[in-house]
Formats: structure tokens, C-alpha cells, sequence
């Protein structure tokens, strides 16, 4: 699926909304392959391409807050959100983010 995506991406289709959506989708692809680095880069093409792509907000959110990165991870949540204001998963993520940062921070 990998090598699909490439080459439709070296196709380089003239519509953004198209390339921003390959990218999404090779970012997903990654991410499925553990590859969290390169599936955040293409999840940033995606929305350098298309912002108010949300579920790429969210992804790129999502492997913030695997790597430990809190503060990035809100950032991109909240981005999201704005785009999305009603994803219950998002809110999911967030309290879920608040949590670990209250354990981290000793419940203040």
C-alpha cells in the first residue's frame, strides 16, 4: 500500500485536497507500521496542504502523546478541536492527556 501511495504521490496530482489526502493516507499507513517519525512528517504535509484536515491534526496529536510530548500533543489536539468541536474521541484524548499530566505533576 506503501508503494502505491508513492508513486500516486510522485504522480504529484495538481489537487491539493487529492495530495493532501495521499499523504494522510501514508501517514496512516506509517503509523500502522510503527514508523511514528515519518507518519507525523506525512501527516504535516497533509495539513500544510489542507489545515483544516482534523484527523490529521489529531494523528499528529496522537503520536505526540505516545512520544511523551505533552505540550506538542495538546497543541495539535486543540487545533483539531477547533476543527471538529464535537469528536468525542478528541475530548477522549484530551482528558485522557490531562490525566497523565496531573499523575506527572503529583495531582496539582
Amino acid at each position: 500500500a506503501l508503494d502505491a501511495l508513492d508513486r500516486a504521490l510522485q504522480q504529484n496530482p495538481s489537487d491539493l485536497t487529492v495530495r493532501a489526502e495521499l499523504y494522510f493516507s501514508k501517514g496512516n499507513q506509517l503509523r500502522e507500521m510503527n514508523q511514528l517519525d515519518r507518519a507525523f512528517e506525512s501527516y504535516k504535509l497533509a495539513v500544510e496542504l489542507k489545515p483544516d484536515q482534523s484527523q490529521a491534526w489529531m494523528n499528529m496529536g496522537g503520536i505526540q502523546h505516545i512520544k511523551g510530548d505533552y505540550a506538542a500533543a495538546r497543541m495539535y489536539y486543540q487545533r483539531a478541536l477547533l476543527l471538529s468541536p464535537g469528536s468525542k474521541l478528541l475530548k477522549e484524548n484530551l482528558a485522557k492527556l490531562d490525566r497523565l499530566e496531573r499523575r506527572l505533576t503529583g495531582g496539582a
